[in-house]
C-alpha cells in the first residue's frame, strides 16, 4: 500500500534540507520576520521619545516611566507572531501549492509511479515532508531566532513553554494552507486556482471574519491571535480549543480527499 515510500521521503525532503535550500531558507525568513523584530527590540527603543515609547509599547499610556522592559520584550513577542502569521503562511502556499500540480503537469508523476511506487506513498509523501520543512525549516528555526533575540533583550530567558505553545499554534495555522495548497493540485490543472484558493481563504476569511465572528471557532482564522496571546501570557480563553480542534480536522480532510482524488485521476 505504501510501496516506495521511503525513497519518495528521500527525494522531497531534499529539496528542504539541502544545504543550499536551508541556507536560502534560513537567510530569506530572517530578513522578513526576525530583522524587523530586532529593530523593534533593540533600535526603537533608543531613538523614541517617552511618550512615543509609551504609544508603541503601552498602548497609547502616557508618561516617562510607563513602558517597562517586559512590555518591550511582549511587543516584540507580539509582532513576531503577527507578522508570521502573515508572512508565513503566503511563504507556505507559495512553497507548496504546486508540489502535486508541477509533478503532473512535467510528466514527473507518471514517470515516478511506472516505478514501485504507489500513489498513496507519492501523496502522503508530500505532505509529510513539505509539513516537515515548514515547521522545522521555518516556524522552529525563525522562533529560535526571535525567542533569543527577546531572551537578550530581557537580559535573561522568556518563558519557554508558552513561547512554544504560540510556535504550536502558529506551525498548526501553516500546515492547514500548505495542505490545502498541496490538495488542490490534486483536483485541478491550474495554477491560478492552487495558489488563489489559499489566498481566497485566508484573505477572504479574514474580510469575513469581521461581519461573521463564528468564522474563527470552525478554522485557523483565529490562530494567529491565539499564538500570541499564549506566547505572552500563558493562557488561551475559554473556548480557544474549538478552532485548534476544527483546524486539526480541516488538515486530515485535506489529506484525505487528496488521496482519494489521486488514486482516480489520470496522470
Amino acid at each position: 500500500m505504501l510501496a516506495g515510500m521511503g525513497n519518495m521521503l528521500r527525494r522531497e525532503n531534499a529539496r528542504w534540507w539541502a544545504p543550499k535550500s536551508l541556507l536560502m531558507q534560513a537567510a530569506v525568513w530572517l530578513v522578513i520576520i526576525n530583522a524587523l523584530i530586532a529593530f523593534t527590540l533593540f533600535v526603537l527603543p533608543s531613538v523614541l521619545s517617552p511618550e512615543d515609547m509609551a504609544q508603541v509599547y503601552a498602548d497609547g499610556a502616557s508618561g516617562p516611566h510607563e513602558v517597562s522592559l517586559h512590555q518591550v520584550v511582549d511587543m516584540g513577542i507580539i509582532m513576531f507572531f503577527k507578522l508570521s502569521t502573515f508572512a508565513m503562511l503566503i511563504g507556505a502556499i507559495i512553497l507548496c501549492n504546486d508540489s502535486i500540480l508541477t509533478e503532473r503537469e512535467s510528466g514527473t508523476a507518471a514517470w515516478v509511479l511506472s516505478k514501485p511506487v504507489s500513489r498513496k506513498a507519492f501523496v502522503l509523501s508530500k505532505f509529510l515532508a513539505n509539513g516537515t520543512g515548514i515547521l522545522l525549516a521555518i516556524v522552529l528555526l525563525q522562533g529560535i531566532v526571535a525567542y533569543a533575540l527577546c531572551s537578550l533583550k530581557l537580559g535573561g530567558p522568556v518563558d519557554v513553554l508558552p513561547f512554544i505553545g504560540g510556535l504550536a499554534l502558529l506551525g498548526l495555522d501553516c500546515l492547514f494552507y500548505a495542505f490545502l495548497g498541496i490538495a488542490t493540485g490534486a483536483f485541478t490543472r491550474s495554477r491560478g486556482v492552487t495558489l488563489g484558493i489559499p489566498l481566497l481563504v485566508m484573505f477572504g476569511g479574514m474580510v469575513l471574519l469581521e461581519f461573521a465572528p463564528g468564522l474563527g471557532k470552525v478554522g485557523p482564522l483565529k490562530l494567529g491571535d491565539l499564538a500570541s496571546l499564549m506566547a505572552t501570557t500563558g493562557t488561551l480563553p475559554a473556548g480557544a480549543l474549538l478552532p485548534i480542534v476544527a483546524t486539526t480536522l480541516w488538515i486530515a480532510v485535506f489529506v484525505a480527499a487528496t488521496l482519494w482524488k489521486f488514486e482516480r485521476i489520470e496522470l
